[in-house]
């Protein structure tokens, strides 16, 4: 008989906000964080790049299947830019690719404050071609990899707002903050906002500081990593309401079937009376909650 996959022990679920260190991948460091909690089934809601650190929405468990709602939340970030300089990954890890030099008195708070104004709002930006995007079904990044000539995608994305921090002269850098919707590469605005300047540009150093309701004064290093940190459910999901349903209800939404719908969201977390999560439902046209996705979140929730 063949070896069975290894199950979750202790029916450990719940949604950590984790201060990723620089250096490791996204899907590793969760990985190793759902290791040291005791799960088996660990992701994350929104790729941070192995240079950058900051908020990392980890997810275990159950709690996997909540990503389809937590990466859809906006972002900041706080990014330093490194000018005169373009790399193939438009970050500091990839090969320098272009050089210009930088006129003396050229990098100034108020020109770049200036040029920031075209970034603001809705605008086409292309992806990086070192990127997890897939086109046809594969990844950009192995394309690039591999020496196969690619085409990134244009995507409209939306920034919220955009300051200047700090501007370095003598290093040739500046630092902004901006938040931004759910798919915005910084690497890609670094590279537009360089070459708008006609000196090229890459990112040197990215911090996510929020996503969603996951702010970095939430976060917990790996090292802490543990099932008292876990978010609320009602904080995490920010906008879908909580439902709790009473013993009947439960059991109709556990074999499937439909229940009256209360409230005016199109989607809730519909819970039981111990408050661990049963779906993730949708409304109907005829006013009734309809499972979206199923949740076993068992009894040593850690809700």
């Amino acid at each position: 008989m063949g070896r069975r996959r290894k199950r979750d022990q202790g029916n450990v679920h719940g949604i950590l906000c984790i201060d990723k260190p620089s250096g490791p991948s996204s899907a590793w460091l969760a990985r190793k964080v759902g290791r040291q909690l005791g799960t088996g089934r660990a992701g994350h809601a929104g790729t941070l790049d192995p240079f950058a650190t900051g908020v990392l929405v980890v997810l275990l468990g159950e709690a996997t299947k909540l990503s389809r709602w937590l990466t859809a939340h906006d972002k900041e970030y706080v990014a330093t830019l490194q000018f005169g300089i373009e790399t193939n990954t438009l970050d500091r890890e990839g090969e320098v690719t272009a050089t210009t030099e930088l006129p003396s008195g050229f990098l100034t708070r108020e020109r770049v404050t200036e040029e920031l104004a075209a970034f603001r709002g809705l605008r086409e930006q292309v992806a990086p071609v070192y990127s997890a995007i897939r086109v046809k079904g594969k990844r950009l990044m192995n394309e690039a990899r591999a020496g196969r000539e690619v085409t990134p995608p244009v995507r409209q994305v939306e920034c919220f707002s955009l300051e200047v921090l700090d501007v370095n002269t003598e290093l040739g850098q500046v630092t902004v903050q901006l938040h931004c919707s759910k798919g915005y590469y910084v690497r890609a605005f670094a590279r537009d906002l360089g070459r708008r300047l006609n000196v090229g540009a890459h990112l040197v150093e990215l911090r996510r500081i929020r996503s969603g309701p996951f702010s970095i004064d939430l976060a917990v290093s790996p090292e802490d990593a543990s099932l008292t940190a876990c978010v609320e459910l009602g904080r995490a999901l920010e906008e879908v309401p909580v439902v709790c349903l009473d013993d009947e209800q439960v059991t109709h939404i556990r074999h499937g079937r439909r229940i009256k719908a209360s409230g005016s969201s199109e989607v809730a977390m519909l819970t039981d009376s111990a408050n661990r999560p049963v779906a993730v439902a949708v409304r109907t046209d005829d006013q009734q909650w309809r499972v979206e996705r199923g949740l076993n979140w068992g009894e040593d929730s850690t809700e």
